[in-house]
Parts: structure tokens; C-alpha cells; sequence
């Protein structure tokens, strides 16, 4: 089960970046990244959020052909995928990570449209998290009715919100894995622990540096 989600992870990726016109090695390296990259292989004994976020990828393929091509059948298929994404067990997180892929990606595209243009893709856009949340109402329902039950319902405070936090600091993990001590066995001296590393790799993050540099496609950046 886990492995299959790993294959899938890579494979989504590649599908997304040939559909951004990448080469094909390019989008292998992309794939490969995403799905074996530090995030990633963090989660991969935290099934809520290796399931979820495996689908990100192929929302935004979805999401980018509905408005690419105002096609019925990709805006029907993005709604189903937001769906299974909050079915597949994690809606705290790479839920709201797609809300704000898409949501900035639907801008990017709005911003380079006439103003009819504009209120189709936001109306798309609306379209597509209402009913992908509706069809993911079975457990969103249920879960409204148990917040109010949980310890979180009198709130938090600051220290609890902040608990393992990812501390700017734990930025330059993207540099070097393991800057502050390993997770497992508990040697970290520093910032959160949940998450074991961000680190991709020198070499890809390299290459995201000089793509930012040199790339004039706006929807990529």
C-alpha cells in the first residue's frame, strides 16, 4: 500500500511537468524529487498524510486542463480527486496545500485573462472545492460535530499552537539533512519533531535555483 503510493506520487509528477511542456528527463528528476524527496520519505509511517498528498500533483494536472481547456470532464475529474484527497485521510494539511496550489495558480491564470475570462476561471475555481468538499461530506460532517468535543474546542494557547513549529532556521535542512541532529534515534537539539528533514538533494536543489533564474513561464514559477 505504501510503496503504491510512492510510484504513484512520482508518476502524478511526471504527468504534471510534460503537461507543463518539461522534458521528459526533467519531468523523471521532478518525479523522483517529489516522491523520494525528505517530505516524503518523512511521512512514509504517517499514512493520513502520505495518502493525501500523493494526489497533489494530479489535482493540478486536472485543474490546469479545466481551465486551460474549460472542459466539462477536467473540471468533473478535479472535483472527484479533491474528494478522494480528503477521504484519503489528512484534511489539516495537503487539503489546504491543494487549496493553495490551486488557488494560486487559478490568480496566475486569471491575471493573464480578459475580465469574462477571469469570473469563469474564479467561478471554476469555487466550483470545483465546493463540490469536491460536499462529496467528502461523509466524514467532514461527522468531523464538525467532534471538534466541539476535542481538547482544541476551548483553544489553544500561543506555546500549543507553536509546538514544533518549522523554525526558519530549518530551512537550511534543504543544504544538509541532518543540520541540527537526527529525529530517529531523538538526538535533534533544535526546532520540530515530526518532520525528519526537508532535504531533495544538492543537485535538484540546484537546478530549482537556476530554473527560478532563468524561467519567463509564470504559471511554472
Amino acid at each position: 500500500f505504501v510503496i503504491v503510493h510512492y510510484v504513484l506520487a512520482a508518476f502524478f509528477m511526471y504527468a504534471l511537468m510534460r503537461h507543463w511542456n518539461s522534458s521528459p528527463f526533467a519531468s523523471t528528476l521532478a518525479g523522483l524529487v517529489f516522491a523520494f524527496g525528505g517530505y516524503m520519505q518523512s511521512i512514509n509511517d504517517n499514512l493520513a498524510f502520505l495518502t493525501s498528498l500523493t494526489w497533489l500533483p494530479l489535482i493540478m494536472l486536472c485543474f490546469s486542463r479545466a481551465l486551460q481547456h474549460q472542459a466539462r470532464l477536467w473540471t468533473i475529474a478535479t472535483m472527484l480527486l479533491i474528494g478522494l484527497q480528503v477521504l484519503a485521510g489528512d484534511a489539516s494539511f495537503c487539503v489546504l496545500s491543494t487549496l493553495l496550489c490551486t488557488g494560486l495558480y487559478a490568480l496566475c491564470a486569471a491575471r493573464s485573462s480578459a475580465p469574462a475570462t477571469l469570473r469563469t476561471t474564479a467561478g471554476r475555481f469555487c466550483l470545483v472545492w465546493t463540490v469536491g468538499l460536499l462529496l467528502a461530506a461523509v466524514v467532514l460532517l461527522p468531523f464538525l460535530e467532534y471538534v466541539r468535543l476535542s481538547d482544541r474546542a476551548s483553544g489553544l494557547t500561543p506555546e500549543e499552537a507553536l509546538r514544533w513549529s518549522l523554525h526558519p532556521l530549518e530551512l537550511l535542512q534543504f543544504v544538509h539533512p541532518y543540520l541540527f541532529g537526527h529525529l530517529v534515534p531523538d538526538v535533534r537539539w533544535f526546532g520540530q519533531r515530526w518532520l525528519d528533514t526537508v532535504y531533495i538533494g544538492i543537485i535538484p536543489l540546484c537546478f530549482s535555483v537556476f530554473y527560478l533564474l532563468h524561467s519567463r513561464c509564470k504559471h511554472k514559477l
